[in-house]
């Protein structure tokens, strides 16, 4: 049954759920069981009605306490008959005038109480509102404080990443000879990204995949980074995703591709992840243009740009080489 009282125990206890029981029938049932007790000691006992015509405001207040105002405004009501038959058939003025007060009496103190539950419950409403905004703000500051860790986080994984850029930099740095560089470049992509697998391919010709280089066609045609949701799904995405496959470039020549996949299902790359492979890229691609253009400045200063020919200098070189381990040797 729906009440509407002030009074209610706890449903979380045996006794709290008996006491609820009891309320929920102390109206239908107290109303008539006591009404019927004050009315037949009114009329049974041998003292004065107006003595137990003072029961009904307790009863009144009892129901309004543990079953609500409709049950109280009931026994009000009830009460009012009884004290308007007790005006009628009382002989004395002074119990008309009892009968006549009790019965006015009771219903000035249900306005007030009504009164005052109203300006409880308009109270109790404003906390209810300021409890409901206050667990708002609770949960958009604790929102707000999640996405800046979050934020602190990515932040600090960025600087990490960029730093391990910086010496990835420092580890291209040099005159090293193609084999080499490539070496150190997978190293050092597998030091910027330790939680991914680092596949770097080169093409047997510039801008001529092998034949069962499927990936390198792809990566040919797109001309620029890709990030996708895995290996088996060809689809660049913008969202997380598990695989980023990046074309090598030496000048205007693709001559290869670089992939990184992640080791684990639940470990993906973000956009900032594709950016930064994408410019670990590029400065491979300087590097080995930077090899290239060494190697063939070398060429250059130790044979004839014209015949071929190893120049003189080249020759004495050689020489004082040779002779210093014949030295060495004798």
């Amino acid at each position: 049954m729906q009440r509407d009282s002030l009074l209610s125990f706890s449903p979380n206890t045996a006794s709290g759920r008996i006491g609820n029981i009891f309320l929920s029938f102390l109206g239908p049932v107290g109303l008539p069981f006591f009404s019927f007790i004050i009315v037949w000691a009114m009329i049974r006992f041998p003292y004065p009605a107006t003595y137990f015509f003072l029961l009904f405001h307790m009863l009144v207040y009892v129901l309004y306490i543990g079953s609500g105002q409709f049950w109280a405004f009931a026994a009000g009501a009830l009460a009012t008959l009884v004290g308007f038959l007790g005006f009628l058939f009382s002989e004395s003025f002074l119990s008309k005038a009892l009968f006549g007060l009790n019965a006015s009496l009771i219903w000035v103190v249900l306005y007030l109480v009504n009164r005052i539950d109203l300006n409880r419950q308009t109270v109790y409403n404003r906390l209810e509102e300021e409890c409901d905004r206050l667990d708002l703000d609770i949960t958009r500051l604790s929102s707000d404080n999640e996405k800046a860790r979050e934020d602190i986080s990515d932040s600090r994984e960025q600087m990490a990443a960029y730093h391990r850029l910086q010496c990835f930099t420092d580890e291209l740095i040099g005159t090293y000879n193609r084999e080499e560089l490539l070496l150190r470049a997978q190293r050092g992509m597998e030091t910027m990204f330790p939680k991914a697998n680092v596949l770097l391919r080169l093409f047997p010709k510039p801008d001529s995949p092998a034949d069962d280089d499927n990936w390198g066609k792809r990566v040919l045609a797109w001309a620029q980074p890709k990030l996708f949701p895995s290996r088996h799904m060809p689809s660049p995405t913008w969202t997380p995703g598990r695989s980023i496959f990046i074309p090598l470039r030496v000048r205007e020549n693709m001559i290869g591709w670089i992939g990184l996949e992640s080791k684990k299902e639940d470990r993906f790359f973000q956009v900032q992840d594709l950016r930064l492979a994408a410019i670990a890229t590029d400065l491979i691609s300087m590097a080995l243009g930077n090899a290239d253009r060494y190697a063939q400045t070398e060429a250059l200063a130790i044979s004839d740009a014209l015949t071929g020919i190893f120049t003189r200098g080249y020759f004495d070189e050689r020489f004082q080489e040779e002779f210093a381990k014949a030295r060495h040797n004798a």
